[in-house]
């Protein structure tokens, strides 16, 4: 991504269900209720295209200019928030467990990449510009309260405790 983070496609695998009743926030803010939006509802691995897709709800009812701008399009970009176990140099290799232990090719971002293991999942986030220009909204599945006719296209048994002003949205994020 643009942020030359490196997300192994085993390691995707191992934590994309980890995602799953975590926060939905705005802008990566997770460390207040403040940045909250909604939930992160389901999630699968896509093995062709190497990526995590996501199913979230959106608390429309408490949020809808921000349901108004994704509906329109305006908001279309998600980034995901996780913590890392261990990074990787992809340049000298050096293994990292916490930031002082940062080789200078990732302290000053000067190598190709940082290869993050272990992940432990946070949030996902909707943000103007993301690190990944493919992580996006797809589209917007359906009401909560008119998703009967797909819910059997998207059997989430979670759903049925959103609010009924909340949206299912499918995103794609890698």
């Amino acid at each position: 991504n643009l942020n030359a983070d490196i997300f192994p496609e085993s390691e995707l695998i191992k934590a994309h269900k980890e995602w799953i009743g975590k926060p939905l926030c705005k802008d990566n803010v997770s460390n207040t209720i403040e940045g909250v939006r909604g939930v992160i509802v389901d999630t699968y691995y896509d093995p062709k295209f190497k990526r995590v897709h996501a199913l979230f709800a959106l608390d429309k009812k408490n949020y809808p200019e921000l349901a108004r701008k994704i509906e329109a399009g305006y908001a279309p970009n998600v980034s995901m928030g996780t913590g890392v176990g261990r990074s990787v140099c992809s340049d000298c290799a050096n293994v990292a467990t916490a930031a002082h232990e940062f080789c200078p090719h990732v302290r000053n971002r000067s190598c190709y990449g940082e290869i993050n293991l272990d992940l432990a999942p946070i949030e996902l986030s909707m943000v103007v510009v993301g690190a990944d220009p493919r992580a996006q909204i797809r589209r917007i599945v359906a009401q909560v309260d008119q998703y009967r006719a797909e819910a059997d296209r998207f059997p989430l048994g979670s759903l049925s405790r959103c609010r009924a002003s909340a949206w299912r949205i499918e995103c794609c994020q890698s």
